[in-house]
Order: structure tokens, then sequence, then C-alpha cells
């Protein structure tokens, strides 16, 4: 109960403000038929993945697979209501163990794809985000049948967008807003830097970018205590955003503007 309470003062911005309530109202399911990019973000790593998902109504069933397709696929199980989407599977441990792993996602679709947690035999794993893959264009087809020109069409960048700076972040858990400050360093797609608290100071950084894909973490000491921080997000011209997880103790979202 005590690091429950001290969660309250882990977001530690300048002030914390209580968020108005907001008036429940009937959502439509969210469509997640397709072909998805997604990485499950532990503290200490980052698994990417990719998903394809198949929705009748509000049952959704699919497979999970290596980033390149190739291998085994681990079959999905799951459900949709409105924009939240929980699914499950089961799959080797990557770690060697031997053992099969069971994983379930519970996760929320916005305009920048799902974003959410999952946990790994019913204990807190990490945090998920995934992005829909670009369907195939007409261009690209024709672009493979005889007689069709053989330059090249433009490519999509897949280089890692620059996020190196002071970064003045708002979190949010539901009731409760904060803004740490966050500094990064870039090298290719590593990152590393520090988070800092006004309550607890600061505490070193390390993460990864993918294109505009970003996951950084941190584990804070809380009287005592090591809380493993995990963000997931994207990163655009307009700053960053995604979802945060405070150990399996608590869970919102976050946006980032440069300073």
């Amino acid at each position: 109960m005590r690091i429950l309470k001290t969660l309250v003062f882990i977001l530690i911005g300048s002030a914390l403000t209580a968020a108005a309530p907001v008036c429940a109202q009937s959502v439509a399911a969210s469509d997640v038929s397709g072909m998805w990019t997604a990485s499950f973000v532990t503290p200490d790593h980052t698994y990417p993945a990719r998903i394809e998902l198949k929705q009748d109504a509000d049952k959704v069933t699919g497979a999970v697979m290596a980033p390149d397709g190739n291998g085994d696929a681990n079959k999905v199980t799951g459900s949709v209501k409105g924009k939240d989407v929980t699914f499950a599977f089961a799959t080797p441990d990557p770690g060697g163990s031997g053992r099969t792993l069971a994983i379930e996602v519970k996760a929320t679709m916005g305009s920048d794809g799902l974003n959410g947690s999952f946990n790994v035999d019913d204990a807190p794993g990490g945090t998920f985000a995934a992005t829909k893959a670009p369907k195939e264009t007409n261009a690209a087809k024709e672009s493979t049948q005889p007689g069709a020109s053989k330059e090249p069409a433009p490519a999509m960048s897949g280089a890692a967008m620059d996020v190196s700076g002071t970064w003045a972040l708002t979190v949010d858990l539901g009731s409760i807003t904060a803004s740490p400050t966050l500094q990064l360093k870039q090298d290719g797609g590593s990152l590393t830097g520090t988070y800092t608290s006004q309550q607890y100071g600061q505490f070193p950084v390390k993460g990864t970018i993918k294109g505009n894909q970003i996951q950084f973490g941190m584990t804070m000491a809380i009287e005592g205590n090591g809380i493993d921080v995990a963000f997931t997000g994207t990163a655009d011209k307009d700053g960053l955003k995604g979802s945060v997880n405070y150990g399996g103790i608590g869970e919102g979202t976050f946006t980032g503007k440069k300073k």
C-alpha cells in the first residue's frame, strides 16, 4: 500500500493536477483486422514481433510470429470491446528456459495504433505497442509486371528520427498528471539519458528508436523499492506520445515537447 501511495509522487513534474471526470459513452468496436508491427517491451529488453489479426464481430483470432514472418506462428485468440482490445497466446520462452509462456495483451486502439501492456504467466511483463503495416499499393504490384518501368519507386525512409535533446514530458494516469523532464542522447537507434524528478532526483535512461517507434525506461528507487518504468510510443515532428507502465502498479499515457 505504501508503494501505491508513493506512485502518486513518482510522476514528479511540477505540480500534480486532478483531471476532470469523463462521462462514459458507447463506442463502436474498432476494426483490428490486418497485419501489425509490434513491440513487447520489458525493463531490459525489447521483443519485436509481427502480428496478423482477423476480427469477426467482437472476436479476434490470428497469429504472432517473428518480425520477418519466418518460423513458427503462435495462435492468437481474443476480443474487442469499443476501443479496448484483449488477446492471448502461448510462446516458447525467448530466454531459452524451455518453458512455454502464457502472454496476455491488453491494449487500446488510438490514432497511432495499439498501445497497452502485457502479462507473462499472469504477472506484469511490460508495455505493448503496435502499428498497422502498410498495405501493398497498386503501383508496387504493377512494377512487378512484364514491361513495367524498372525505375525504383520512392522508398519510405526507415531511418530513425533524431530525438536527442531535452524534452518536457506530460504524463497522465487518468486522474493525475505531471511534467517530468527527459534528456536524451541518440547514437543510431540507441538512446541514453536522464529522467529528472523533482521529488526523487535523476535516473539513468536507456532505450531504442527504430523509424518513429520509440521505447525507453529506467528503474526508480522509491523508499528502498525499485520500480521499473517503461515508456513506449512514437516520435514525429510534433513531439512524443505513447503509453507508460509503472512496474505493473499503474499505467497511463504520455506526450513530450522538445524544449
